[in-house]
């Protein structure tokens, strides 16, 4: 399963490194990738029940960060521009 976590307020590269770090030292996390000019978090986990434990590693690592998860799937990314016609 993957997540993608956005993590607003991140304005420290070397913090950047630290949460991925931290974050894919969770049992049940595969695979963790900060993109530190997207500000994004992403997770290949086995389970979808990890997000209080990964929340609370971005809180210790940089408090002022939100945290908001802005993706969750089981499979590849599908378009959601319904109504967006040319």
């Amino acid at each position: 399963m993957k997540a993608i976590y956005l993590l607003e307020g991140l304005d420290c590269a070397h913090c950047a490194m630290k949460i991925e770090k931290h974050v894919s030292k969770i049992p049940g996390i595969d695979k963790a990738s900060v993109d530190f000019v997207s500000k994004r978090l992403f997770t290949e986990m086995q389970s979808d029940d990890l997000d209080a434990e990964i929340i609370k590693i971005i809180r210790q690592i940089e408090p002022e960060v939100e945290v908001k998860k802005v993706e969750n799937s089981h499979h590849s990314h599908t378009c959601s521009c319904e109504g967006h016609h040319d």
